[in-house]
C-alpha cells in the first residue's frame, strides 16, 4: 500500500463485499491477445496507473483491481464496491434510488476522481455519482456530478479523466445510437462538495458503437463493438488509435491502458450472436506489441 488513503479504499471495498476473491493470476502472450473469462458482465473499464476499475453492469457494482504484468504473468489484486452510504440508506451499487424506464440501475462507467482515491460511477445518463472511502471502512456517496444537458446526445457510454489537464473525455450518443461523438469537458471547481462547472470544448464525431475510450501516448484510443450493427453502415470491430483500426476483430465495450503499454478490453457478452444471445463476460489482454502504430 502506498498511502493511508489507498488503505482506506481497499478496506472499504473489503467491508463492502467480504467474500471477494482477493487475487488472480493469468498467463498471457506477449504477441497475441489473451481472453480472461469473468463471472460477471463487464461494461466499462478505466485505469489510473496500475489501478483498474471494471463495472459489473447488472449487479450493479464496481470491481477494483491492482494489475501488474511480470513477463507473461498478469496478476490481479481484487476488491469490490457493492454499496455506499448516503446518510439515509445504503445505496445498492453506490447508486441512489431512482425511477428509471428499465426499472433497475445499470453500472456503465467508473473512473477515479481527480483526488485519485474517490470513484465516479455512471449509469448511461448524464450524471455521475462520487463515492469516497471513509475511515469507518465504508463508502460514502458524496456528490452528484452533472454534465451540461444535451438532448441531442443524452447517453454517456464511457468516460476518461485527465487530472493534469482538468479534462473529462466522454463517449456520447443520441437516444437511437445512430450519432456518436467524443466530447471533452474542462471542469472548474467542485467534485467533492458539489458538482463542478463543466465547459464543453470542441467535439468530434466518431463511428457508431465506439464504446470505450482511453489514451495511449497522447492519442485517443477507442474500442468498437459491432454486435448490433449490420449492413453497409456496420462498424468494424477492433481497437482504433486516432481513428485508425490497429487491432481488428476485438469486440468490446470498454478499454484501458496498463503501465506496460498493453491494454485491457472489457467484453460485454450479453449481446453476442449465439442462438441464446449471450455468453459470459470477459477481459481481453492486448500486449504492447499489437498496439504499435505509425
Amino acid at each position: 500500500m502506498n498511502s493511508k488513503a489507498e488503505q482506506d479504499y481497499w478496506t472499504a471495498s473489503a467491508q463492502s463485499f467480504k467474500w471477494q476473491v482477493k487475487s488472480r493470476t493469468v498467463q498471457v502472450s506477449d504477441q497475441d491477445i489473451t481472453e480472461i473469462p469473468l463471472g460477471f458482465q463487464p461494461f466499462g473499464i478505466s485505469s489510473l496507473g496500475d489501478r483498474v476499475l471494471i463495472t459489473d453492469y447488472f449487479a450493479p457494482a464496481v470491481c477494483m483491481n491492482r494489475v501488474t504484468v511480470d513477463g507473461n504473468t498478469l496478476r490481479f489484486e481484487v476488491a469490490w464496491i457493492h454499496g455506499a452510504q448516503n446518510g439515509i440508506t445504503r445505496c445498492r451499487g453506490g447508486f441512489p434510488d431512482m425511477a428509471y424506464p428499465s426499472g433497475a440501475n445499470r453500472c456503465c462507467t467508473a473512473f477515479f476522481g481527480p483526488d485519485c482515491k474517490s470513484v465516479c460511477i455512471g449509469r448511461l445518463d448524464r450524471e455521475f455519482f462520487l463515492l469516497v472511502p471513509e475511515d469507518s471502512a465504508q463508502w460514502h456517496l458524496a456528490a452528484r456530478i452533472s454534465l451540461p444537458e444535451c438532448r441531442d446526445f443524452p447517453f454517456i457510454h464511457s468516460a476518461a479523466l485527465n487530472q493534469r489537464l482538468n479534462l473529462l473525455l466522454t463517449v456520447e450518443s443520441d437516444a437511437a445510437m445512430n450519432k456518436w461523438r467524443l466530447a471533452p469537458y474542462m471542469w472548474h471547481e467542485g467534485w467533492v462538495t458539489h458538482s463542478p462547472k463543466f465547459e464543453l470544448l470542441e467535439q468530434h464525431g466518431i463511428p457508431r458503437f465506439h464504446y470505450g475510450i482511453a489514451y495511449l501516448r497522447g492519442e485517443p484510443v477507442t474500442v468498437a463493438s459491432s454486435h448490433s450493427v449490420r449492413g453497409p453502415n456496420r462498424t468494424d470491430p477492433g481497437i482504433y488509435i486516432d481513428c485508425k483500426l490497429v487491432v481488428p476483430g476485438i469486440v468490446g465495450s470498454g478499454i484501458c491502458i496498463l503501465p506496460n503499454g498493453g491494454a485491457l478490453v472489457a467484453a460485454y457478452g450479453q449481446e453476442e450472436e449465439g442462438a441464446h444471445k449471450g455468453n459470459p463476460g470477459k477481459l481481453i489482454y492486448v500486449p504492447p506489441a499489437l498496439l504499435q502504430y505509425e
